[in-house]
């Protein structure tokens, strides 16, 4: 999860090409970059190529309602995508553990 994006780009490109079916990446790895140049290479943006692979994403928790939607439209963008399969929350609460805006 500490990969940077060149480092993303080689390990999403090789389990692409052993024919992984899921990419899990969150907001917080700052490295959508890497993760978005390997689906693009693959054809896995849009079309036939992004139905044959499953994306999940993390977005941080504690959030409010308007940064949760913000949060999951930028970790969306970032990666290049119109949509994602999967949203999960990285973790319940802020990380410095105090609770999300109204």
């Amino acid at each position: 999860w500490q990969y940077n994006s060149s480092v993303a780009h080689d390990a999403v490109t090789s389990a692409i090409r052993l024919g992984y079916p899921l990419v899990d990446t969150a907001l917080g790895y700052g490295n959508a970059a890497g993760v978005r140049m390997a689906l693009a290479e693959a054809g896995k943006l849009s079309g036939d190529g992004r139905k044959t692979i499953f994306i999940a994403t993390k977005i941080p928790g504690g959030l409010s309602y308007v940064d949760s939607t913000a949060a999951l439209h930028k970790a969306v963008d970032d990666l290049g995508l119109d949509y994602v399969d999967l949203i999960s929350l990285h973790y319940p609460c802020a990380w410095d553990k105090t609770g999300g805006g109204k």
